[in-house]
């Protein structure tokens, strides 16, 4: 599997004169990410996967190119996560550890570990040694299971908290 994403976004071309403040998002299409995603999550169904991928994908590329915030990727990693497929959590690992600081602090490890992080390792032992490492060193501290995470941030109504951050 490639690190390597292709940005679709266009950039502003004046990002560094009109930054005004640390944290801001300087994607053109960050709104329309943030909005399409607000569309989406009451309605999230297995046939949206590929968007979520492709979303996921884009936003963790803006992150990386702008310090972005991470509220926007967490709630998209959530919404593919509550069905995601084992080769998902390579995506998780790269929204988390690939963006930039502020991403690598906020973003919760349960997504990377899968629906069982034993075997999420096994099928990553020799494609993704950096993420069974990451897996191995985060599984020491405490973390929430699939369906605890999944109930936690629903009962913290998480999601409306991450999709309305500006």
């Amino acid at each position: 599997m490639s690190n390597t994403l292709t940005p679709i976004y266009q950039p502003s071309p004046f990002w560094i004169t009109v930054k005004t403040g640390y944290g801001q998002r300087f994607d053109d299409n960050w709104e329309n990410r943030q909005r399409l995603a607000q569309i989406l999550f009451p309605l999230i169904a297995p046939n949206h996967k590929p968007l979520l991928r492709f979303l996921i994908e884009q936003e963790i590329i803006c992150c990386r190119d702008y310090d972005g915030g991470s509220s926007l990727l967490k709630a998209l990693c959530f919404m593919l996560y509550t069905m995601a497929e084992i080769e998902d959590s390579h995506l998780f690992y790269l929204a988390k550890f690939n963006t930039n600081f502020d991403v690598r602090i906020e973003a919760d490890i349960e997504p990377i570990f899968g629906k069982n992080k034993d075997e999420t390792k096994r099928y990553f032992a020799q494609s993704e040694p950096e993420l069974v490492k990451a897996i191995e060193e985060y599984e020491t501290r405490p973390y929430r299971s699939h369906k605890e995470y999944i109930r936690w941030v629903e009962e913290n109504n998480m999601m409306e908290y991450w999709l309305n951050e500006p």
